[in-house]
């Protein structure tokens, strides 16, 4: 798909017509004349001016935002009737990018692969597996710790007789290890703004109805208040194909990264499509948490052969150091599951 071409504003041709001043030994009645119906003008106006805007700008009333700010910027705790004024798109334009230019993700997820989706849905016991990981983009240093792994100051470790024994290095990871350990599978760290805004600006404009935010609501976890995001990236038909979460892989080529430059690919086959919520950092617009399912709506509407992530994000730099000594599991995210069904389920 072409992606139009921007074209600015042209001149006018030739440099366009130009003021002319007036000639010396002109009419100076006539000079005159017009001096005088501009001083007249000028009072005229000042006079309206003053009228219909006052000498102070009125201040913003209580919940609701100054010129150029959001709602989620004032102080104070939010209120429904703030979350009324939220545009749900724009947050989640807000949130991807903020993601996107933070330098490191350091996230801890579960995994809940095909075959165990139907099980986690309903209640019953299933498997899954936890994993916390980070990476640091610009300094290229990862970590990680999933139940029979560990990679901690470029050393990796396979837990074996129950100890973790060497098993080689672990420095900066190729896109497939990045994903299974870090992130939610679809959002990379470490862009500049303007890549992010050139990763966000091919899905928008090339790719209407991709990016879906439904309606926000408040939530707290610990004390601390969020807004929680609807989201779905739907799975599109363009050309004879259907198209899902590899959009987020043509996001990331108009960004003009290489894979191995900056390691990236997505969860799910080109045709998912993805839904789940976000609950985001009214201030920051980061997510804390997400909880994402990623099915083929046509060949599989149930979703049992797809996959979901529940993730907990920490936007902290430096990747944690993992006790070698401990061969105590990862811990699951604090955040509750919501067991989402798939869309129209």
């Amino acid at each position: 798909m072409t992606t139009p071409h921007y074209q600015p504003p042209q001149p006018f041709p030739g440099g366009g017509p130009q003021w002319q001043p007036p000639k010396p030994g002109g009419d100076k009645k006539l000079v005159g004349l017009l001096i005088g119906l501009s001083i007249v003008l000028v009072l005229v106006l000042g006079a309206l001016v003053w009228a219909v805007i006052p000498g102070d700008d009125p201040a913003p009333r209580a919940g609701q935002p100054g010129p150029g700010k959001s709602v989620l910027d004032q102080d104070g705790p939010l209120t429904e009737a703030d979350l009324a004024q939220l545009d749900p798109g724009k947050l989640l334009d807000e949130t991807l990018r903020a993601m996107m230019i933070q330098p490191a993700q350091h996230t801890r997820q579960e995994r809940i692969w095909f075959g165990q989706v139907a099980a986690y849905l309903t209640g019953a016991q299933y498997r899954a597996d936890i994993v916390e990981g980070a990476f640091d983009y610009p300094a290229r240093k990862y970590a990680y710790h999933a139940d029979d792994a560990l990679c901690t100051d470029g050393k990796k470790f396979r837990l074996s007789g129950g100890a973790w024994q060497d098993d080689g290095s672990c420095g900066s990871p190729r896109p497939l290890d990045l994903i299974k350990n870090v992130g939610n599978g679809l959002v990379p760290s470490g862009l500049t703004e303007q890549q992010a805004d050139a990763f966000l600006g091919k899905m928008r404009g090339d790719y209407a109805g991709f990016l879906n935010a439904g309606k926000p609501a408040l939530a707290d976890h610990d004390g601390k208040q969020y807004v929680r995001l609807p989201v779905v990236f739907r799975s599109l038909e363009i050309g004879g194909s259907r198209y899902g979460a590899q959009i987020f892989i043509f996001g990331f080529r108009a960004t003009g990264l290489g894979w191995e430059q900056h390691p990236f690919t997505v969860i799910g086959s080109t045709e998912d499509q993805v839904e789940g919520v976000l609950y985001v950092d009214p201030k920051t617009r980061l997510p804390a948490y997400s909880e994402l399912l990623c099915y083929d709506p046509k060949d599989d509407p149930a979703g049992g052969d797809g996959q979901i992530r529940r993730v907990e994000y920490f936007w902290d730099r430096e990747p944690p150091r993992f006790d070698q000594a401990s061969v105590e599991p990862p811990p699951l995210p604090s955040w509750p599951a919501e067991k989402l069904k798939p869309e129209g389920k």
